[in-house]
């Protein structure tokens, strides 16, 4: 009974695991994590001998690949354990640094886990010289740990249970199941992938670098923001109320300061005769400025917002704008 149970829950997860990893790129960067699940698919699917065959005649790559295979060979000898060890196996440090038998399944994965490395400290180079520069490093590296650490941590708890769960299935000669897995996931996958470019939401990356931005540069940001709420007000104006063109004029208006995914993060809103362009940072708080229609000035304490605007932002009455 419980060996069904363990099918069906690999299944779902298994199926379901291209859409989380698109997802979580609005936490973390995915590149990694794409490869790695990637490479360790197609060695489960293509078995550790095929794979050895079909790759070793490359030139340059062929070796360094055909190593990959030694994955598998861990798992012709052992029979892979029940899902939810695999999605808590970062949880289980303890367990598999002195359990011998869940340190080789450990070291199995130590090439998959090396590339998905490789590949976050390329990405993370091109992402502090094309985007943090020239922000202070400080910040760059303040970000960067916690994001390094999430990424290793998700690689594991998608690639081994992808692994496994192949491995099980193949062993059963659940073909069909396989092909299902295979052809739903990419279809989730691109479905999750194409509703995220829709919504209207910055990665938690960008968030970091609005932060440091202003920390780095308060009176330039300050008066971008200025600027640009009153590009927005403009804008309104001219296109008679059409608050979405409002808030690209304001955007626009924030480039000359912040990069353009930046610009993403801020938003225009209205209530009670006050407008407000605010951007959520990383630690949750609110980059704001907010300016009183009838009387043209800006405000810069929350207990002269409207309740209303307050209660939205979840902003306490106690609260300044920041910078």
């Amino acid at each position: 009974m419980w060996r069904r149970v363990d099918d069906v829950l690999r299944f779902i997860y298994v199926l379901l695991s291209p859409a989380m990893i698109v997802a979580l790129g609005m936490v973390v960067p995915i590149g990694g994590i794409m490869i790695s699940a990637g490479l360790a698919t197609a060695i489960a699917l293509t078995g550790s001998t095929q794979w050895i065959l079909r790759v070793s005649t490359l030139k340059l790559i062929g070796k360094p690949l055909a190593k990959f295979a030694k994955l598998g060979e861990y798992y012709r000898v052992h029979t892979p354990r029940p899902l939810l060890y695999y999605v808590l196996f970062p949880v289980l440090f303890p367990y598999w640094l002195f359990k011998r038998t869940a340190r080789q399944e450990f070291l199995a994965y130590k090439r998959i886990g090396a590339l998905a490395l490789i590949v976050t400290i390329g990405g993370t180079f091109y992402d502090y010289f094309h985007n943090w520069v020239p922000l202070p490093r400080k910040y760059f590296f303040g970000a960067l740990f916690s994001t390094f650490v999430l990424q290793l941590l998700i690689t594991f708890m998608f690639v081994m249970p992808i692994v496994t769960t192949l491995i099980v299935y193949q062993r059963k000669a659940h073909r069909k199941s396989i092909a299902t897995l295979l052809v739903l996931g990419l279809v989730l996958g691109g479905a999750m992938f194409a509703t995220m470019r829709q919504v209207d939401q910055v990665s938690f990356a960008v968030q970091a670098r609005v932060r440091a931005r202003i920390k780095w540069q308060p009176e330039e940001t300050r008066a971008a923001m200025v600027a640009a709420l009153d590009a927005g007000l403009a804008s309104q104006v001219e296109h008679r109320g059409d608050f979405d063109a409002a808030r690209e004029a304001a955007r626009k208006r924030l480039e000359p300061v912040f990069h353009a995914d930046e610009a993403r993060a801020f938003h225009l809103i209205s209530s009670d005769g006050v407008v407000m362009i605010y951007a959520k940072t990383r630690n949750h708080e609110l980059a704001w400025s907010a300016l009183a229609l009838r009387t043209n000035k800006t405000i810069t304490s929350a207990a002269d917002l409207p309740p209303e605007l307050r209660e939205q932002l979840g902003l306490p009455a106690t609260a300044s704008a920041w910078p």
